[in-house]
């Protein structure tokens, strides 16, 4: 095992996640579901309708709960600036290495830190979905082909639903707890936002100030759940490389922020943090090009993320990818922690391929697709990929 896990285990408080290998010398794991980053979302409704669970053994009277989801903030981003970790975990109540989920990506993850359900339960499998009612593969975050398709009709009816499930925020608004939702003005007004804020009031912002300044009103009462989504971190890490000096900034920007926070709130609001993912390095190397589809006899090109790829097959195919490994529909259960609910089972394939190390396998929708050179990436199951920290302040 890689020695940052060591270090881990001296510098969290907990640290149980299991680390079972699906091939250990691809670098390929499976995710913890006993221990895994789905215990954000429990612990809060827990403690907001009963004031039990792990957050209200840290409460010390606090009725506000802040959740700010620090998109990328990998345990392994987090080893490589140690000085800055100390000073995050030097005001921490407590400290939890968990586990995240598959795939690693932010478009699975949000919704199941918004419901406490797993992809398999909620439906959003990953950064692209094959959908049935809409006929074809779109980004999930705006809904638009994947390519130029003739055949994929985007026209979304009212009864269209792109997450299963109720959301934390509705359940906590039948009690009559009023939530919020804090995220990027560039996305606020998504249908992928609309659908994981329901039940919340969504709060655009353009800048950290603004940010802190909607914080501190919204939380002069008391009893309120607020979700804060940051993704500096990850915007950082896929341009420059976790390891680099611009995402140590991001880092301490985060730092400077949960301070500020702190000091303006602390006395009356529990403050929790809680990354998505990490972030593996990656180079050009590492980026495997196809023209065409790296399955033949498949019924689809290839959908979900570039290193955590569905496919719709026949009875007889063939995956063109040397030293990836597939996994059926048989051991989807291990995989996802769950079986896949019928309704939406095509929108998590017939199979899961992943490619070992840091690999990514780059399907060209469109021909400019493979010009984009990321240093960082996610998606994968890696453990820089998997193991994130869970923060109480």
């Amino acid at each position: 095992m890689p020695s940052w896990l060591d270090e881990a285990g001296k510098l969290f408080n907990y640290f149980d996640v299991s680390i079972e290998a699906i091939d250990y010398e691809k670098g390929i794991f499976f995710p913890d579901y006993e221990h895994s980053l789905l215990e954000l979302p429990n612990s809060v409704r827990d403690y907001m309708l009963d004031s039990t669970g792990i957050i209200s053994d840290y409460s010390k009277g606090r009725q506000n709960v802040v959740v700010v989801i620090a998109d990328a903030l990998g345990v392994y981003t987090l080893l490589q600036n140690k000085d800055l970790l100390h000073k995050m975990l030097g005001k921490a109540s407590t400290s939890i290495v968990v586990s995240s989920i598959a795939p690693t990506s932010t478009a699975s993850i949000i919704p199941s830190l918004s419901t406490g359900l797993l992809p398999a339960q909620h439906g959003i499998a990953g950064y692209r979905m094959y959908i049935k009612e809409l006929g074809c593969i779109v980004r999930t975050f705006d809904l638009k082909p994947v390519k130029y398709d003739h055949s994929c009709n985007v026209c979304i009816n009212s009864s269209f639903r792109l997450l299963s499930g109720n959301t934390i925020f509705e359940e906590l608004k039948g009690e009559g707890i009023v939530s919020y939702y804090l995220v990027n003005k560039n996305v606020s007004e998504s249908l992928f936002t609309t659908e994981v804020s329901r039940g919340a009031n969504t709060v655009p912002y353009f800048s950290t100030g603004d940010m802190l300044a909607n914080l501190t009103g919204i939380l002069e009462g008391e009893g309120k759940l607020i979700y804060v989504y940051w993704d500096e971190i990850d915007v950082l890490s896929h341009e420059y490389g976790p390891l680099s000096l611009q995402v140590r900034e991001g880092v301490e920007h985060l730092i400077w922020f949960l301070n500020r926070l702190i000091e303006k709130v602390g006395e009356k609001s529990i403050i929790t943090v809680i990354a998505d993912h990490g972030h593996i390095v990656v180079d050009r190397e590492d980026m495997r090009i196809y023209d065409h589809s790296p399955c033949e006899g498949c019924l689809t090109i290839p959908f979900g993320e570039r290193r955590f790829l569905y496919f719709l097959t026949r009875n007889n195919f063939e995956i063109l990818c040397e030293d990836c490994i597939v996994i059926n529909k048989n051991n989807y259960p291990r995989l996802f922690g769950t079986k896949i609910s019928p309704e939406f089972k095509e929108r998590f394939g017939d199979i899961v391929v992943l490619p070992p190390g840091s690999n990514m396998i780059v399907y060209k929708y469109k021909p400019e697709d493979a010009d984009k050179i990321v240093k960082g990436h996610h998606g994968g199951l890696s453990l820089e990929e998997l193991l994130v920290p869970f923060i109480i302040f």
